[in-house]
């Protein structure tokens, strides 16, 4: 980097670097994987849910993610780049898609994960073009409230002894 411009990018291995740059510059260009806890999601049906969020990206414009978010820092975290999605991911994406589906619709629901991972890349295009950014692959795992687990367990609990029953029934009949 030379007067906040971008002079050359290097590909792996050794080089002569000039006196006069004033900034030498690593970008890992492999992709990467970002896991973060998402809370406090509201269904449709008012449950709060949470999940496990793995973003998996790559790089694919340096000289962007340097001029927009290595500007003012000396480095840059997967954190740091969590920080700069996070409010759009969820104000714009897993907010008003989870708002619209009921929990018991969510777990296992491959159809919900497919919207939310094409929402992220409707709504969020611009910014990730504007960092560099290419998503490569998202992955949810829902972290449903205790209350809501328990009533899964009653609930197959009721539905094996219904069937149970209705078995015994059956036989007594024969």
């Amino acid at each position: 980097k030379k007067y906040n411009t971008i002079v050359d990018v290097f590909k792996a291995g050794r080089h002569n670097v000039k006196e006069d740059f004033t900034e030498v510059v690593l970008v890992d260009t492999k992709p990467k994987v970002l896991k973060k806890p998402v809370d406090e999601l509201l269904t449709a049906d008012d449950n709060n849910v949470g999940c496990e969020l793995e973003i998996r990206f790559s790089v694919f414009n340096p000289e962007n993610l340097i001029a927009n978010l290595l500007s003012n820092k000396i480095l840059l975290t997967l954190d740091d780049l969590f920080v700069e999605l996070n409010g759009s991911l969820i104000a714009r994406v897993l907010a008003p898609t989870i708002r619209e589906v009921n929990i018991e619709e969510l777990s296992g629901n491959r159809e919900v994960i497919d919207e939310i991972q094409v929402t992220f890349e409707v709504e969020l295009k611009k910014l990730l073009e504007m960092l560099g950014i290419e998503l490569l692959n998202l992955t949810l795992l829902w972290k449903l409230p205790e209350n809501y687990k328990q009533y899964l367990r009653s609930s197959s609990m009721r539905e094996l002894v219904s069937k149970t029953k209705e078995k015994e029934y059956e036989e007594d009949v024969k």
